[in-house]
């Protein structure tokens, strides 16, 4: 008796005909383990990409849909267009979410069977979807009325996280969060934070305030009181109650010691823009609260906005609890195989590569000081450049790529920088990298 192909034996087939690729058998193997709750480790290099899609197939063609949240926008973009071909062939519809799309588009594209998109996205789909239905459940209590709501995200049978120890454990720690914005600030309250600010920059840690060890805090000491209590303030600020007064300085000293601009935040345009620290991408229509946000602006000598309120918040965790089904893929899964297990009961699993690693793992170098490292980077870089190879000089802020393109500059060593301010040219700078004698300085945005 012959007996029919198994499911990952007929996409195999299809992976040769529509991208004229040859699946390894490491691939298929961790394509089968994606099937249980696991993170799977595969060495970088290995083909994750195809692995997940496998591995997507293999769920959604037992009639669930996978939503597969990968690092960011570009990479969605580019991994469902790239493998659209495989789903197409044996008969699934893909499509990725992406920032900007309009509700029609992101509900049409959450129909199909495999959906891309960032793990942030689609928590914020979601939240809108709260959002949207508490505001008509109270309409329709009001009205005596009964309508359906139409939400934008249906039910997803399964999450497949690629980078999951990024998705799952990086940006857990921070919580997705909808916040609703005022049309504008009082003048009182404009007032204040620009007197604040200015007030920040005369006052000495250890002499007008101190901070706290453990939360890092600040706290104004008697001498910091007096200097306020005698200052010249404008007649906006008149029926401010001192405490409100001694607590903006304060936080303006906070803003002003630990919110670094080109870290933390950038200004584009007048307006302060959020850095996202795990990605290094502009993080455009965030705002960080209780106030610090404004004292950042007042900082900066740009526009005052009006303080958001938060409406919706989710963390990660909760958003990950919704799938019935989880799944992952990551070149570092045992590093985190405790806190897969305790966080997410997930299990780790070490899937061997296609063949031996050849790659050469050099000695770690400590600097005494920045400079020294820096110099030793470009030094490094000439001479892998000379041999012709390509060079990736990573770094973790817009700062610090900045400071190393400076000193390349420096030492006529051509380069490209990519991080939030090149985000626009992203997948040019990507397709580029690879070429003989190209040097790329980019922060961890980039995939």
């Amino acid at each position: 008796m012959i007996r029919a192909p198994s499911p990952l034996q007929r996409f195999v087939d299809v992976v040769r005909h529509r991208l004229g690729l040859e699946p390894h058998a490491s691939q298929l193997r961790a394509a089968e383990k994606l099937q249980s709750r696991c993170i799977v480790e595969m060495q970088t290099g290995e083909g994750k990409t195809l692995t997940a899609a496998l591995g997507a197939s293999l769920r959604a063609a037992k009639g669930g849909r996978v939503y597969i949240a990968t690092a960011n926008d570009y990479l969605a973009a580019r991994d469902a267009l790239d493998m659209q071909p495989l789903y197409e062939g044996i008969g699934l519809r893909t499509g990725a979410i992406t920032s900007g799309l309009d509700r029609e588009t992101r509900i049409n594209i959450y129909r199909s069977d495999i959906v891309y998109g960032t793990i942030r996205e689609l928590g914020f789909d979601l939240l809108r979807d709260a959002i949207d239905a508490r505001s008509q459940l109270r309409s329709q209590t009001a009205s005596n009325s009964n309508h359906h709501h139409s939400a934008v995200v249906p039910t997803f049978h399964c999450l497949l996280v690629d980078e999951a120890d990024s998705v799952l454990i990086d940006e857990a720690r921070t919580p997705l969060v909808i916040s609703d914005h005022g049309d504008s600030l009082a003048p009182d309250s404009n007032a204040l934070f620009k007197w604040a600010a200015q007030q920040a920059e005369s006052f000495r840690s250890g002499e007008d305030y101190v901070i706290h060890e453990a939360t890092g805090a600040i706290a104004l000491c008697e001498q910091g009181i007096a200097k306020i209590i005698h200052r010249e303030m404008p007649p906006a600020m008149n029926r401010i109650p001192m405490t409100t007064i001694l607590h903006s300085v304060e936080r303006a000293i906070d803003v002003a010691t630990r919110v670094t601009r080109d870290v933390h935040y950038m200004v584009h345009e007048d307006q302060v823009v959020l850095v996202d620290e795990y990605t290094g991408r502009a993080a455009s229509g965030k705002k960080m609260g209780d106030g610090v946000h404004q004292a950042i602006e007042a900082k900066e000598r740009v526009p005052l906005t009006a303080p958001s309120r938060p409406v919706a918040r989710m963390a990660i965790q909760e958003l990950v609890n919704q799938f019935p089904n989880v799944c992952g893929l990551t070149a570092t899964a045992m590093e985190d195989a405790g806190e897969f297990r305790s966080v997410y009961d997930l299990k780790a699993i070490r899937v061997p590569p296609h063949v031996p690693s050849r790659r050469t793992s050099l000695l770690t170098h400590v600097f005494f000081n920045q400079p020294a490292k820096h110099n030793r980077i470009v030094a490094e870089t000439k001479a892998v450049i000379q041999a012709g190879r390509a060079v990736l000089i990573g770094t973790r802020t817009i700062r610090q790529s900045e400071a190393i393109s400076h000193l390349l500059d420096q030492h006529q060593v051509a380069h490209v920088v990519l991080n939030a301010r090149q985000s626009h040219e992203e997948a040019s700078i990507i397709a580029m990298a690879g070429q003989r004698g190209r040097v790329t300085v980019a922060t961890n945005m980039a995939g």
